[in-house]
């Protein structure tokens, strides 16, 4: 991986990977996943932060420790955040998909996978997905509505 490119996005998120949040999706000899067994594991991926920047697993395990305590990991001091995940997506790991706080609302979408309820296609989806799409639509537009009375109450009550 010798790609001396400044502007490369493939480069910038390998080193995002690296010295943050070490998201790879794997694909263990072991596992029954959709891509092939045992070429794509952890070691192969954190072979990419060595060769490219000199990180060791073990710093790269310290950076993704560092930046879950410095962000919160998934106690997430913020609102109106909504996370919406497929259960075919790997990026759920990552992911909030349970809250109990209501201005932090998940969605689960079975079946699904990464953004698949964003992508315009038939009208005849999956009714997972039209279930998703429907409630992301619906809590915009609260949080829109809610917005626009705290500016505007005088015309909007």
């Amino acid at each position: 991986y010798r790609n001396e490119s400044d502007t490369d996005w493939t480069k910038m998120w390998t080193f995002q990977t690296c010295n943050e949040f070490g998201f790879y999706q794997t694909c263990d000899s072991w596992k029954n996943c959709l891509w092939t067994p045992g070429l794509n594991d952890l070691e192969w991926n954190t072979r990419l932060c060595r060769i490219g920047w000199g990180f060791t697993t073990e710093e790269v395990a310290a950076n993704i420790d560092r930046t879950n305590c410095k962000r919160g990991g998934l106690s997430l001091n913020a609102t109106r955040i909504l996370s919406v995940n497929g259960g075919v997506d790997p990026w759920h790991r990552l992911a909030l998909v349970t809250s109990d706080d209501p201005s932090l609302p998940t969605i689960w979408v079975p079946g699904a996978s990464h953004h698949y309820w964003t992508h315009h296609g038939s009208e005849n989806v999956d009714n997972s997905v039209a279930r998703a799409r429907a409630g992301i639509r619906g809590i915009v537009k609260q949080w829109v509505r809610e917005d626009a009375r705290a500016i505007l109450p005088e015309i909007l009550l």
